[in-house]
């Protein structure tokens, strides 16, 4: 695609040890992949530092690239469900306690705060399936 918020399956290949190879297109790949310690990034739609990755990564020594899956399957492992669910918490009691101090400086403000931490808690709670 041109552009995702989190590509699923680039989490998914990851957590099974896949090293990505993958263009850094607006919204998406940078925010999973650091590039050369757990993936590659290669500039969008430059079709010949694509292929120069790809054979870097055939010809790279066996204990890097063990090396670079461990930390690819480690870094999958901070966008599991858990993690995820306990960044929105944060942000959550975050929305809440800024919620508080507004209603004390500004209530028209407490009120907009207050109906996008709702929002935002209806999403979540739609992501967990409840």
């Amino acid at each position: 695609s041109s552009s995702e918020g989190l590509p699923l399956v680039l989490v998914e290949s990851m957590g099974a040890g896949c090293i990505p190879i993958a263009y850094d297109i607006r919204y998406g790949p940078a925010d999973m992949i650091r590039d050369g310690r757990d993936g590659f990034l290669v500039a969008e739609g430059d079709i010949d530092a694509m292929a120069s990755r790809i054979v870097d990564l055939q010809r790279m020594p066996h204990a890097r690239l063990e090396a670079m899956r461990r930390r690819a399957r480690a870094r999958a492992r901070e966008f599991s469900d858990a993690a995820i669910t306990r960044r929105w918490a944060r942000e959550l009691h975050g929305l809440r306690a800024a919620r508080s101090m507004a209603a004390v400086a500004d209530a028209p403000r407490a009120m907009r705060l207050r109906r996008r931490a709702g929002l935002v808690r209806a999403r979540v709670l739609r992501f967990l399936g409840r």
